[in-house]
């Protein structure tokens, strides 16, 4: 995990089943309440998850999410 992270609660970061299947998460990253983040995924740098989105694929850096779909859309700080 990268550095200035917010968690808020209800988070839930996991593995699928070996510990070399965990998500890797970036700096400056916002994770909504609710968020479940799992298997080897990676979360890159600037990125907002909204409220009660599940992540099992990677994100790119700069980025807003939300849903189980991974609807991702380029950041508004850009």
């Amino acid at each position: 995990m990268g550095c200035n992270c917010q968690i808020n609660s209800g988070v839930v970061i996991g593995l699928n089943k070996t510990p070399d299947n965990r998500p890797i998460i970036g700096n400056n990253v916002l994770l909504s309440p609710g968020v479940k983040i799992t298997g080897k995924c990676k979360i890159g740098d600037n990125v907002a998850i909204q409220p009660n989105s599940v992540v099992f694929r990677d994100i790119p850096d700069n980025c807003i999410c939300s849903g189980c779909l991974l609807y991702t859309s380029p950041s508004p700080r850009d």
